[in-house]
């Protein structure tokens, strides 16, 4: 790095590197968005050496109250190698002691961890910063070894180290050219000053002896524990179990995985260790057996004849030269009845604790560890910013989704943070594709929470029989099952109520059911994380036959699996198919209003399994078939199912289904194929033109009077019809009323009626929020994409483009910018910024858009929209040439959608007109744009945008002739 742009250690460059992501290096922020809020230079430095340093040192000298002062401003960005403020560094000289040296860490250590600091963030920018510094190679050497000690976390806690090199840093910026100055050198190379020294200092200062371990470190519970303010909830069980080891001193700390064992043991040895009641303290981590792991942790033993370890162990263990001893061992894997030495840890002469997920050891008391109460869960979640920007809904929805599940709440409110989502997007995605796809970076490396999950619910421990069981719950709906009840859907597995319930028993003890007084079920988490592992109907024949019986019967919990197995195996057989057949037959038009994904699952089934089109079969082709057929099958494909409709003899009930019937509309009016569109809504349309099936019926043939037949106005009328029976019927909060909403929200913007537009919308996301439909999420992300461009219409520009910007940013978190809706998005931003005079950001964005269309699978009406929209902004920034070719190509497809008397096709012509007159060529676009002009006029009249944007193109090409 050249001279001139090294930079220094200085005041100003610390604050710097904790403030900035491009200082010393571009990397994450150390403290999250709104940490530091209103911590400028002087206030962060002013606030913090008041705290650290005595009041022996005068700090008045740095302050005004009427303006900056001179010296402060010098200290700040301090520079030189003179004698600065000689006098005043003369104070320091009692100061530059170990004890003034650890109260300035102790500072800076509560700082970072009340800010919520980046461990690894701070780390990567201090290893930069400290390579980047022109040091002598003695200091340098110091802060390398300092640095060095960041990476073993087990034997002090981490924001203590940090803290110590940020003092040292700290008193070497404050002392600048004066580095060499003969008390720093004193203090940095005396006894006690080391970071080990100085915890130990610490420790003494607040009256704790030193425990000695007579064991290895290579252990989790070595781990330094979390802060007081970071670990939350466990009152009741940390006082049950300092009771348990005052009265007995043997304990076993279980719970299911991820619920905190290792943590709170760690939290339960440091208060043991205040109240000074053992001597020595030996960590063991369980490996296969207890004999493996005392010879991994003890090192002595690894020359004790085999037989004999434990017991060489033990004796190590009850000496009593040196005190009382504790014993700890943690994650113990194996039951007392494979491994009999652990049968036995309850008659050594030593305190013992054991963290397992089993359910206990004989001669033991057992703490079992639940999650966290609800009125935790805020807490938790306010240490990583997240608890004050969710609502009291969003709270209790993820403590039923996590049932307070510790490890779950951290990752959820970590990735919360590092993707700057707020709690309601995390659970949007949740509620749509579950734990699946979601992943942050942390610490330089990227998280996945469903790995994580999978590592954590690691079912090696459980028998076959277990583990089938587990798999076959975990497809089941999440509610309480009695064994006795349970027992007919998993005779694959078991063959009497008393096997299943004593297995259901002992998965509880071991953490991996739930219990309550109506039965066992999975843990949410657990059960997800299980799913991942696809498994196929064929695998528990019994459970089918016996849906094939109960189904549509009456019997709740038969019903109940249908609904869930549909969704999640991978292969149905014929027999489950006609199982879902005779339970849809039994809940008659309600079955596809709770079904529709299991009506997707259905014809999965179909296409994997090749079944033919004959009887029932044929019945659930055409109607489940709509979503996968129409939405990924080629053209020639969909044209052929809309004709294999038709020529049936007769149209099946169940098409009435409203997704059936909006997709059939959209597909069927982009492919053109209006007198197969047209004849099916003839025949589908219901006979009682007050039911609610009319309204769903009117809502869906909107969409294709609007798109297909080009006539919104028709379009806002049935609307208007359908709108009349539903608050007859008194369904205005229902799904059905806010698809009306959007459908006439976007009517009313191609009619030119923003303002009645905006209204719609509004009430349709009013709706979608109190409803929890599983495309939910998807519906509010388009639906406030058409409300932008209502504001945008409404030349509320900066309201829009807020809009948009959030928009865009949420697409990005979901990884959703490969997409049709995300295209769309960045073309209404294009045509926003154009309205906004911004032509080279528009620009930019329209032509992104243009490359995003090259690799998606859209309809050619929305492709002839975005290259209409390019030639109209390369028109307007004079790039007649470059905008010719888009121009032209989204007339000729606009003409040939809609014919050439479309106002669709005028809007177009009167684009292609204007760049024509930019060529030169104004007397053939003269005559185009006074054809536009007057087509558009007469539709829509002169104040529709459309017509607006004609005459402007009118007016310049008026100019140009002149």
């Amino acid at each position: 790095m050249p001279e001139a742009a090294q930079p220094i250690l200085s005041l100003k460059n610390l604050y710097r590197l904790l403030t900035r992501k491009d200082f010393p290096k571009p990397s994450y922020a150390v403290f999250p968005e709104g940490a530091l809020q209103g911590q400028t230079l002087s206030r962060f430095w002013l606030s913090l050496l008041r705290e650290a340093l005595p009041s022996s040192i005068d700090l008045t000298i740095l302050e005004t109250d009427t303006h900056r002062s001179r010296s402060l401003t010098r200290l700040l960005n301090n520079t030189g190698s003179g004698n600065f403020l000689s006098h005043w560094y003369e104070s320091f000289t009692p100061f530059l002691q170990p004890e003034g040296l650890l109260k300035l860490i102790l500072v800076w250590s509560d700082r970072l961890t009340a800010w919520h600091y980046d461990a690894q963030s701070l780390t990567d920018k201090l290893d930069a910063y400290i390579a980047s510094l022109s040091l002598n190679a003695e200091l340098e050497g110091f802060f390398r070894n300092l640095l060095s000690l960041l990476g073993d976390t087990g034997t002090l806690p981490l924001s203590f180290l940090h803290g110590t090199v940020l003092s040292w840093l700290t008193l070497y910026a404050l002392f600048g050219g004066r580095m060499t100055d003969a008390r720093l050198t004193k203090l940095r190379l005396g006894t006690g000053t080391s970071p080990q020294g100085l915890h130990a200092l610490r420790r003494s200062q607040i009256g704790m002896r030193d425990v000695r371990v007579i064991t290895g470190r290579d252990c989790l519970l070595c781990v330094q524990p979390l802060m007081k303010s970071a670990f939350f909830g466990r009152k009741n069980e940390m006082d049950t179990a300092l009771a348990i080891m005052e009265k007995r001193g043997k304990l076993v700390v279980s719970g299911m995985g991820g619920i905190g064992k290792t943590e709170f043991t760690r939290q339960l040895l440091e208060k043991l260790t205040e109240e000074e009641k053992y001597a020595r303290v030996a960590f063991v981590q369980y490996e296969e057996s207890l004999e493996n792991s005392f010879l991994s942790a003890f090192p002595f033993l690894r020359e004790t004849e085999a037989g004999k370890r434990i017991q060489r162990a033990r004796e190590e263990l009850e000496a009593e030269e040196a005190g009382k001893t504790l014993l700890l061992i943690d994650n113990v894997n194996a039951l007392p009845s494979k491994d009999t030495a652990l049968g036995k840890l309850s008659t050594y002469g030593c305190d013992v604790i054991v963290t397992t997920r089993l359910c206990g050891i004989d001669g033991f008391n057992v703490l079992p560890l639940k999650g966290l109460e609800d009125m935790d869960v805020p807490l938790l979640l306010s240490y990583y910013d997240q608890g004050g920007k969710a609502s009291p809904s969003e709270i209790e929805e993820l403590c039923r989704y996590t049932v307070g599940h510790p490890l779950a709440l951290v990752l959820f409110a970590r990735m919360c943070r590092k993707r700057f989502w707020p709690l309601g997007t995390l659970l949007e995605h949740i509620r749509m594709e579950g734990i699946t796809g979601l992943s942050y970076v942390h610490q330089a490396s990227a998280e996945n929470l469903s790995d994580i999950f999978a590592r954590t619910f690691a079912a090696d421990s459980l028998s076959a029989q277990q583990k089938r069981l587990m798999q076959l719950l975990s497809l089941f709906p999440n509610v309480y099952y009695l064994p006795e009840k349970l027992i007919d859907y998993t005779c694959d597995i078991f063959d009497c109520a008393e096997s299943l319930s004593v297995s259901c028993q002992i998965l509880y003890d071991s953490g991996w059911l739930l219990m309550g007084s109506e039965g066992y079920t999975v843990h949410p988490l657990i059960g997800e994380t299980i799913r991942l592992t696809p498994l196929a109907a064929d695998e528990f024949p019994k459970l089918c036959e016996a849906l094939l019986e109960k189904a549509g019967s009456g019997d709740a919990i038969a019903d109940r699996i249908v609904y869930s197995l549909t969704l999640q195996l991978q292969h149905l057989n014929q027999v489950f198919i006609r199982a879902l057949s005779k339970l849809e037959q039994a809940l008659g038009s309600t079955a596809y209003v709770t079904l529709p994904d299991a009506c997707y699952a259905i014809h999965r089934a179909f296409l994997d399994e090749g079944l033919g089109d004959e009887g029932d079969e044929a019945d659930y082709w055409i109607s489940l078939g709509i979503r996968d057929i129409v939405e990924k099958s080629t053209r020639e494909n969909l044209n052929g199912y809309l004709r294999h409709i038709l020529d049936l003899k007769g149209f099946p009930a169940c098409i009435r289904d409203r997704g059936s019937l909006y997709t059939v509309l959209e597909y069927a009016s982009s492919a053109r194929e209006s007198e197969s569109a047209e004849d099916m809504f003839r025949r589908l349309r219901p006979e009682d033109e007050t039911s609610s099936e009319t309204a769903r019926f009117l809502i869906a043939y909107s969409v294709f009077e609007q798109r297909h037949l080009a006539d919104p106005l028709l379009a806002a009328a049935s609307l208007r019809s359908a709108e009349e029976i539903l608050r007859a019927s008194g369904l205005t909060q229902s799904i059905q009323y806010s698809n009306l909403c959007y459908r006439l929200g976007v009517c009313m913007l191609d009619v030119g009626r923003p303002e009645e537009a905006g209204m719609r919308l509004k009430t349709c996301l009013e709706i979608l929020k109190s409803l929890r439909y599983e495309d939910t999420a998807q519906k509010v992300m388009a639906t406030r994409n058409t409300y932008g461009v209502a504001l945008m219409q409404a030349e509320a520009w900066e309201e829009a483009f807020a809009e948009f910007r959030l928009l865009e940013a949420q697409y990005i978190a979901l990884h959703r910018t490969k997409s049709a809706e995300f295209a769309y998005l960045l073309n209404n931003t294009a045509v926003l910024l154009c309205g906004m005079q911004r032509l080279d950001e528009a620009e930019k964005t329209i032509l992104r858009v243009l490359e995003l269309d090259e690799g998606l699978e859209i309809p050619e009406d929305t492709r002839a929209t975005h290259l209409r929209n390019a030639a109209d902004i390369l028109w307007r920034e004079e790039q007649y040439a470059k905008a010719f070719p888009l121009a032209k190509k989204a007339m000729d497809m606009r003409q040939k959608r809609f014919g050439e008397d479309s106002p669709w096709s005028a809007d177009t012509r009167a684009v292609y007109a204007g760049v024509l007159a930019g060529m030169g060529e104004i007397e053939k676009a003269s005559g185009m744009i006074d054809a536009a002009c007057a087509l558009l006029v007469r539709v829509w009249g002169e104040g529709h945008r459309k017509s607006r944007s004609a005459l402007e193109v009118k007016r310049k090409i008026q100019s140009l002739q002149g």
